[in-house]
């Protein structure tokens, strides 16, 4: 898939600004080294895209900027695009 096509426009987890989404989208996700462990930025290319976010597997509907980290939590970003969906994965370290 070229980058292009992802529905994905942003993400920074705990400071890190994440700049491809190629490894993201596999069942193993990426492991992501983060500055800090604070926060979750997700935005979609379409601003009326749904975008959803899954802290090990609960959903969170808010404080994503100022969301506490910790090591080894699996973060979940999924966004839905008229019949598109796609789902990014991401293991903090």
């Amino acid at each position: 898939m070229r980058e292009q096509d992802y529905l994905l426009k942003r993400l920074t987890i705990g400071g890190h600004e994440l700049r491809t989404w190629a490894g993201l989208t596999t069942s193993n996700g990426a492991i992501v080294k983060v500055d800090s462990f604070k926060g979750i930025v997700a935005e979609a290319k379409d601003r009326y895209a749904d975008v959803n976010v899954k802290l090990n597997g609960y959903v969170v509907t808010s404080g994503l900027s100022t969301l506490d980290l910790r090591a080894n939590d699996v973060i979940l970003v999924t966004i839905k695009d008229g019949d598109v969906t796609q789902t990014f994965k991401v293991t903090v370290q």
